[in-house]
């Protein structure tokens, strides 16, 4: 607990807090500390390693918490869970399973002769690797998620599997890419007693999509499903650990958050609410992370991208021209790929003066 005065810069405390490395060999890989703030008014701040905790362990983290604070508060005791499953149990199973070879030629077929490019071209280019970044809110309006979600109902899928094929076509309109690829996660959590165990059970894996601009939008989102549920049946092997040639193959990572649980979410306390309070965001684990989620019925996408490899004006320019490709995809889904236009106003009177100008 911390009693901050008049010159104490929360701002300040609360990066120390988050932006402050982790020794593995000595440090809690939690930190969490209580901020008096006013008489009133107490913001509760924690930070921990990826290794130890997801985003579905920070769902159970949260609730646990609340549960626990409010049996203490009414003087109930709490019973232990001695027959919770451990992530170290899980862990010790997992690393001595053998390699599955089946799932290993998979991928060595599937990402065979890909050559890693930027998804787009970036403005500056740091040989150090750096995760300097900052994060925009993307809002949707009510006729774009409802657009989205008839969209992908219509073909009995899934939003992520639209998403995924809006994002890729998008990439090939915007940089002329025809053979794609970017990142994705599954939860890792196979089996119901993993469910409500904290722990870092995430599996990232890349999903690589071709581009055949001669089809329409809507075959191309059937392709991509189905690329998709055969990829994903084999994203439980470690692709890192396998082939370490890997590492970097794709900048791009796009998730969709369940939107049962977000931190968004106002818990109500007999004599006090709590909720999650919004901080400049400082970082940006890849080049570009597209975070979708749902918050009360509206859909939103956190978009971090890494500050030493793009400009605000670029990533403006991105999201204006991708809100804009969503906009045509939903009027028109039935129109070849190659046919959708992601040109904005401004570009094309910039065309246009410049046309005058040298007719003149």
């Amino acid at each position: 607990t911390l009693k901050l005065s008049n010159e104490d810069n929360i701002d300040e405390i609360i990066n120390s807090i988050f932006y402050r490395e982790f020794d593995l060999q000595n440090d809690l890989l939690l930190r969490i500390k209580l901020l008096l703030v006013e008489e009133n008014k107490k913001v509760l701040v924690f930070s921990t390693h990826h290794i130890i905790m997801d985003g579905w362990s920070i769902e159970i983290f949260i609730h646990d918490l609340i549960v626990i604070y409010k049996n203490l508060i009414k003087g109930n005791t709490l019973d232990s869970e001695d027959n919770i499953t451990q992530f170290k149990d899980y862990s010790e199973w997992l690393n001595s399973q053998p390699l599955d070879m089946v799932a290993r030629n998979f991928w060595l077929e599937n990402l065979k002769g890909y050559k890693v490019k930027d998804s787009f071209i970036k403005d500056l280019q740091k040989d150090k690797t750096s995760y300097n970044g900052h994060k925009i809110d993307i809002a949707f309006s009510k006729t774009e998620k409802d657009g989205l979600t008839e969209l992908a109902y219509s073909q009995n899928c899934t939003l992520f599997s639209l998403i995924i094929s809006v994002i890729t076509s998008f990439i090939y309109k915007y940089s002329g890419h025809k053979d794609i690829c970017i990142g994705t996660v599954n939860a890792g959590r196979n089996d119901k007693s993993l469910s409500s165990c904290i722990g870092m059970f995430v599996n990232t894996f890349p999903l690589r999509i071709k581009i055949n601009e001669e089809e329409t939008f809507m075959q191309f989102f059937a392709n991509v499903n189905r690329q998709i549920i055969e990829t994903a049946s084999y994203s439980n092997c470690n692709i890192i650990d396998a082939f370490p040639q890997y590492a970097n193959i794709f900048d791009i990572l796009a998730v969709y958050q369940n939107p049962d649980f977000n931190l968004r979410d106002i818990y109500e306390f007999e004599n006090f609410k709590v909720k999650a309070v919004s901080h400049k965001h400082k970082i940006s684990r890849f080049p570009i992370l597209l975070n979708f989620y749902q918050n009360n019925s509206n859909l939103h996408c956190d978009l971090e991208y890494n500050t030493d490899c793009y400009l605000y004006s670029t990533i403006e320019m991105i999201i204006a021209k991708l809100k804009k490709f969503i906009d045509e995809i939903i009027k028109k889904p039935s129109l070849s790929i190659k046919e959708f236009e992601i040109k904005l106003d401004i570009e094309k009177k910039l065309v246009e003066d410049i046309q005058i100008h040298f007719n003149f």
